[in-house]
């Protein structure tokens, strides 16, 4: 298998404390090869929500078996974290270092942020598995 896209996304249910993970992956002519929504419990905020739904998305892909990928999400605090080289100090510290040791599972990685528009689909998956629960 060859270079593959994968667009995550992590939606957030504030009374529930609930995430919800949306994860697409499509090869470079755009068809969907797989896909996934899934709840999980126990999220803070949003910004848990879009750590979480970065680090399920890797091991998503890593379980599937693909080994080259652009990894494209809407969040850009989570984007330039797992970018960056430099110590990560914030509260989702844990859930960045877990991501990154995953990196070397693959290949070829690159993180791109994209806008909220351009990852609808993986929004909606995100939404459906808050609904999962």
């Amino acid at each position: 298998m060859g270079m593959v896209k994968v667009n995550f996304d992590g939606a957030f249910d504030e009374v529930r404390r609930l995430g919800g993970i949306g994860i697409i992956i499509r090869d470079d002519e755009g068809f969907v090869l797989a896909a996934q929504a899934m709840c999980i419990n126990g999220v803070l905020d949003s910004f848990f929500a879009e750590a979480y739904a970065t680090f399920y998305a890797l091991e998503f892909a890593a379980e599937g078996g693909f080994r080259s990928m652009i990894m494209e999400g809407d969040a850009l605090t989570i984007i330039k974290a797992l970018k960056t080289t430099k110590e990560d100090l914030s509260c989702i510290s844990g859930v960045i270092e877990k991501t990154k040791a995953l990196f070397s599972i693959f290949c070829q990685i690159s993180f791109s942020h994209v806008c909220r528009s351009c990852n609808t689909a993986a929004h909606t998956f995100a939404s459906i598995g808050l609904r999962s629960d």
